[in-house]
């Protein structure tokens, strides 16, 4: 039986930048518009957001800096959020009181003044992972198995030659998981010889930075310490 998974990787190959990381941006981004799309108000994942407060610093960027932003689905998910944090804290005396609360806190026993410290602290601990990086870890989980199972295909290998590669930590698990020591070993050539080029672009770049050589002009090589970093720490 055909894997599903290999369309997607050999298009994403000739893509700029890792593979994977590629894929994996496209498939969080997919499931985050679904999710403001059909599923704000579906009381499974409605419960997940509460037990997670909402999504990651990441996830919550990408939300705020791009078109999925939802203003209305945001708005639901955090109200729900902050009053599950509000429902678990320490409550004043009196409703707006919060000098009250605080002269029971100087009160209290050491033991009972840490019980209410621990509740505080609980209420505003995430206990469940934020949704987009569960989706996102488990979407990147099924392609690097179809990765390091078809690699020696031709049609994956050569378009894995042809990409930028992967990055170096998709590139570890990728390693972790292969399949074979045949393909643990082309994965070793593929990204060395992709390292050497890159370390070889870093260098003139470098050269033609010194003034002598600036008439040059840069070519490939002038980009090159920017997919220098992205190789070393992927591009999401």
């Amino acid at each position: 039986m055909a894997d599903p998974n290999l369309p997607a990787l050999i298009e994403a190959c000739a893509q700029p930048g890792c593979p994977l990381c590629r894929l994996a941006q496209g498939a969080t981004e997919r499931f985050l518009d679904n999710l403001f799309y059909e599923m704000v108000n579906d009381a499974g994942m409605r419960n997940q957001l509460r037990n997670s407060l909402g999504f990651c610093k990441t996830h919550t960027r990408l939300l705020l800096d791009t078109s999925l932003r939802d203003p209305l689905g945001l708005s639901i998910v955090y109200l729900d959020v902050l009053n599950k944090i509000l429902s678990t804290l320490p409550q004043p005396d009196q409703p707006g009181r919060a000098a009250g609360l605080l002269d029971r806190l100087l009160r209290r026993l050491p033991k009972e003044t840490t019980e209410l410290s621990i509740d505080a602290l609980q209420a505003m601990t995430p206990r469940s992972p934020c949704p987009a990086c569960h989706y996102r870890d488990q979407y990147t989980h099924s392609m690097l198995e179809s990765l390091t199972i078809h690699l020696e295909t031709p049609d994956l290998s050569q378009a894995l030659e042809a990409s930028d590669g992967l990055c170096l930590p998709y590139l570890r698990l990728a390693l972790e998981k292969s399949a074979s020591m045949s393909g643990f070993a082309k994965l070793i050539l593929i990204h060395q010889n992709k390292l050497q080029k890159l370390r070889d672009e870093l260098a003139e770049f470098i050269r033609k930075s010194d003034y002598r050589f600036m008439g040059e002009g840069f070519g490939a090589e002038g980009n090159a310490y920017q997919r220098a970093m992205e190789m070393l720490v992927g591009s999401e």
